[in-house]
């Protein structure tokens, strides 16, 4: 009977991460720039991601701090993946110039190949956007599957 009783507390708990992790299979992507001009790299003379660290976490959430430099912005950030081994991708950089806000994107996907943890995984990592002008407001956005997290934003 206990053995019972084990096997669907467990199947209870595999069905609930399951729905968890299928429930944003289907939704539909969220457009938050559809108003705003994609830079296109105009504008902009460099970038660069450099991935600093993986970990398995618990409850700890997506973070960033935005620092202005004379070149452009850098963002130091963890970004929650499904695994530590995720890929990062600093996406195209977006810029709405009626408010002179320029959004930062940080993308996670699958890394083919590699046999990893499987835990939820946190990418501390260290994005540089070298700019010909400096917007007001810059602003971090944390794209996963279907979903875009705002994580940050900061004022010049």
């Amino acid at each position: 009977m206990r053995r019972r009783e084990l096997l669907a507390y467990a199947a209870g708990g595999f069905g609930g991460i399951v729905a968890f992790e299928s429930g944003t299979a289907g939704a539909v992507p969220i457009d938050r720039f559809a108003d705003e001009s994609r830079c296109d790299e105009a504008g902009v003379t460099d970038r660069a991601l450099e991935r600093r660290d993986q970990r398995c976490v618990g409850d700890q959430r997506d973070e960033a701090t935005i620092r202005f430099t004379d070149d452009g912005v850098i963002v130091d950030g963890a970004i929650r993946t499904p695994t530590p081994c995720h890929a990062l991708e600093l996406e195209p950089v977006w810029r709405d110039a009626n408010r002179d806000v320029l959004a930062v994107l940080i993308g996670s996907r699958r890394h083919e190949g590699t046999i990893c943890a499987q835990c939820l995984g946190l990418v501390e990592y260290e994005a540089r956007v070298d700019l010909e002008d400096h917007p007001d407001r810059v602003e971090v956005v944390h794209e996963r599957r279907s979903e875009a997290i705002d994580v940050a934003a900061a004022d010049r």
